[in-house]
């Protein structure tokens, strides 16, 4: 069970990374962020999405080193939440809980 919500958190924060994508190519999508985002940016929070999104396929088809692909996510993630932490900051806690969940998961 506890598997199943951290794919869905992945999915989520996957998602979430997807606003910053829209946010580099059309600034006025989201106007509640303040952050400008360049199209350059727009495209690493894209790769940062499909990342999660791959990490999902990997845990769920239980490979042996699905936590290295989660990590990497997590590594690209926190770093496009720095060099954005006016509106991204919240972001730190769920990266944070899916590192906790991992290492869980991962002892478990």
């Amino acid at each position: 069970m506890l598997m199943y919500v951290f794919v869905l958190l992945l999915f989520i924060h996957g998602c979430i990374h997807l606003v910053g994508f829209a946010r580099g190519f059309n600034g006025r999508v989201i106007p509640l962020l303040t952050d400008n985002i360049s199209k350059r940016a727009g495209v690493l929070w894209f790769i940062t999405a499909m990342l999660f999104f791959a990490s999902i396929i990997i845990v769920l088809l239980k490979l042996k080193l699905w936590w290295l692909a989660v990590l990497l996510a997590l590594i690209f993630s926190e770093t496009l939440i720095i060099s954005n932490w006016q509106n991204a900051r919240p972001g730190s806690f769920i990266n944070l809980l899916i590192l906790l969940l991992m290492l869980f998961l991962q002892a478990s």
